[in-house]
């Protein structure tokens, strides 16, 4: 660049889903989807988009006496699981809370898989969207852990100077 800082952007293939690195001075470029800030923002969508999702349909399920979908373990449960998705997705973007994260991260595969069980158990298909949707927000939401990680110990190294 013109003041003699480095930019350069890469498309990274090592990584699944692959990404478009944006570094200036050999560190994220602010705004860009590797930048730290923006995988916490990433993830906070991710959950809270799954947790609208959750709650939507546990309350249609209760309030339009779905016996299908409460026999596939939806309902009041889901509207739990979705207000919890919403509050650990809150407080791993706001809080930069690793811990908020991983426990979102685990209720999804617990709840994936849960999930999973009470499909086969109704003799029904699982849904392959649903099984890939999951797989996207855990990674997005592993990511995130690792940048709140990283954002905490750059404020703290910001506050010892």
């Amino acid at each position: 660049m013109p003041d003699g800082r480095t930019f350069s952007a890469q498309l990274r293939e090592d990584r699944w889903p692959q990404e478009l690195e944006l570094l200036l001075d050999g560190q994220p470029l602010p705004g860009s989807g590797t930048h730290p800030q923006e995988r916490l923002k990433q993830a906070w969508y991710a959950l809270l988009f799954l947790g609208i999702l959750n709650i939507g349909m546990g309350l249609w399920t209760e309030f339009g006496q779905l016996t299908q979908l409460q026999q596939m373990g939806m309902g009041w449960g889901s509207v739990v699981e979705g207000a919890l998705f919403v509050a650990l997705g809150w407080l791993g973007y706001w809080r930069r809370s690793a811990v908020a994260l991983a426990c979102s991260l685990v209720l999804i595969i617990l709840s994936g898989i849960l999930l999973f069980a009470a499909v086969l158990m109704s003799n029904q298909a699982p849904s392959l969207g649903g099984i890939i949707m999951r797989a996207f927000i855990c990674v997005v939401v592993f990511r995130a852990m690792k940048a709140a990680r990283q954002l905490r110990a750059e404020e703290s190294a910001a506050m010892m100077e």
